[in-house]
C-alpha cells in the first residue's frame, strides 16, 4: 500500500473529523459542518488551480484539465499533496461561507461554488445530470467504527461516516458524485436497508432512492483475451488509457458488474 497522505500528522488532522473518547461537546451538527468545510476547502482549493490552468492554457480539455491534476499533486506525501492536504484540513474558514448559516443558504452557495467550477471545466452548457466532480473516501469503514457524537439525546448521535453524508447532502443536485471505498466493511454500516437508515430522508416513506452499493469492483484483477497459446492479460482499467467520456459509457461500466 502507498504511504498516507497524512503519514507525519495522521493522528492529529483526522481528531477534527472524528469523536475523542472524552469529548463530551461535539454534537453531529458540530461534525457535519466540520465535514462540510472541508468538502468545500477541498473545491475552492482545486478551483483556484483549475482558474489558473486555464488562463494559462485556455484550449485545454476537460481531459487534459483533469490529467494535470492528478500529475500537480503528485503521489503520497510529495509537496504539492501534502501543502493541499493541510490547507484543506486546518481550522481556517472559508472566505463567503459561515458555518452557522442555515442549510438552505448554505446549499445555494455551494452549488454556485460547484456550478462555477464545472463551467470552468466543460466547453458546453454544465448538465448536472453527468457527474463533473468525483470526491472518493478511501477505506470508509473507519469512519462507521469511529466513536458517535456527544448530543444530549442520544438518538440524535452520528458516526462520523454519517456526519459526512450528512455534509453531501448539500451538493444534492450538482453533479458531484461521492464514492466510498472498503476492503473491509459492513453493508449495514456504509448502506443501510431504507427500514434501517438513520435518517428520514433516506429511510421508509422519505422519498429518496438510495443507490444499492456495488459490492465487487474487481478492476485490478487480469483479465484473459484470449484462450490458447496467444493468450494475453490485461487489467480492466488502465491508468491514463480511459477519457471521461468512455468512462461514462455503459460498456465501460459493466465490466465492473453491477450493484446487488
Amino acid at each position: 500500500f502507498p504511504a498516507a497522505d497524512t503519514l507525519d500528522t495522521h493522528e492529529r488532522i483526522l481528531e477534527r473529523f472524528t469523536v475523542s473518547e472524552h469529548d463530551t461537546q461535539t454534537t453531529a451538527v458540530d461534525l457535519h459542518r466540520r465535514h462540510l468545510l472541508f468538502l468545500l476547502k477541498a473545491l475552492s482549493q482545486a478551483g483556484d488551480w483549475i482558474r489558473k490552468e486555464k488562463e494559462t492554457h485556455p484550449n485545454k480539455t476537460t481531459e487534459e484539465i483533469a490529467l494535470g491534476w492528478h500529475e500537480w499533486l503528485g503521489g503520497p506525501t510529495t509537496k504539492n499533496r501534502s501543502d493541499f492536504y493541510k490547507e484543506v484540513t486546518n481550522d481556517s474558514l472559508l472566505p463567503n461561507f459561515t458555518m452557522s448559516e442555515n442549510e438552505g443558504l448554505l446549499a445555494g452557495k455551494v452549488n454556485k461554488l460547484v456550478t462555477n467550477i464545472c463551467n470552468m471545466l466543460r466547453t458546453e452548457e454544465a448538465d448536472n445530470k453527468t457527474p463533473c466532480i468525483i470526491f472518493y473516501f478511501d477505506e470508509a469503514h473507519t469512519l462507521t467504527r469511529a466513536k458517535k457524537t456527544a448530543d444530549r439525546d442520544v438518538a440524535d448521535s452520528r458516526t462520523p461516516y454519517q456526519c459526512l453524508c450528512k455534509a453531501l447532502t448539500y451538493f444534492r443536485g450538482t453533479p458531484i458524485f461521492g464514492l466510498f471505498l472498503s476492503t473491509y466493511s459492513r453493508l449495514s454500516d456504509l448502506a443501510p436497508s431504507a427500514r434501517n437508515f438513520w435518517s428520514f430522508r433516506g429511510g421508509e416513506g422519505g422519498g429518496d432512492n438510495i443507490h444499492p452499493p456495488f459490492v465487487e469492483l474487481p478492476f485490478d484483477l487480469p483479465v484473459l483475451e484470449k484462450e490458447g497459446s496467444n493468450a494475453s492479460t490485461r487489467t480492466l482499467v488502465v491508468e491514463g488509457n480511459h477519457s471521461l467520456q468512455e468512462m461514462q459509457k455503459l460498456e465501460f461500466m459493466a465490466r465492473f458488474g453491477r450493484p446487488l
